[in-house]
């Protein structure tokens, strides 16, 4: 995850070309009926109306994609680890390591002098999550 921190300026080159395409096609299709109307002096109102909503709706998605930019930043997450000592149930809790799993023998107690063991592992909420539990 080297580009972990970096945001990504570009618009998907697909959605260019899908975008591109709506706007040429329906931007002849407007055309052609103008030329239609001029020589008959009838209109094809459904196909027009098709044609002017595919636009306009082609046009504000160009510019939503080019204003709204993917941010891939990743907020790294605090997982913390619980450490019990299995004769006195003191705890401890510290910054989560790798190698780290449930019932993992760490050492021994300061306490009594017993073994301690991984007891759990937890990631502190972020703020968004509080606020979405509370709705529930």
């Amino acid at each position: 995850m080297k580009n972990a921190g970096k945001k990504i300026t570009r618009i998907n080159i697909f959605l260019i070309v899908i975008l591109s395409l709506m706007i040429l096609l329906s931007a002849i299709a407007l055309v052609e009926m103008i030329k239609r109307y001029s020589e008959t002096g009838w209109i094809d109102l459904p196909s027009f109306i098709l044609s002017v909503s595919v636009l306009s709706i082609s046009i504000y998605i160009a510019f939503q994609a080019r204003r709204k930019t993917l941010n891939l930043e990743f907020e790294p997450q605090k997982v913390f680890t619980i450490m019990k000592c299995t004769n006195c149930n003191f705890k401890i809790t510290r910054n989560f390591q790798k190698g780290d799993f449930v019932l993992k023998k760490i050492g021994q107690c300061p306490i009594c002098g017993s073994s301690t063991i991984i007891y759990g592992i937890f990631r502190k909420q972020t703020l968004k999550e509080k606020k979405g539990k509370d709705l529930i």
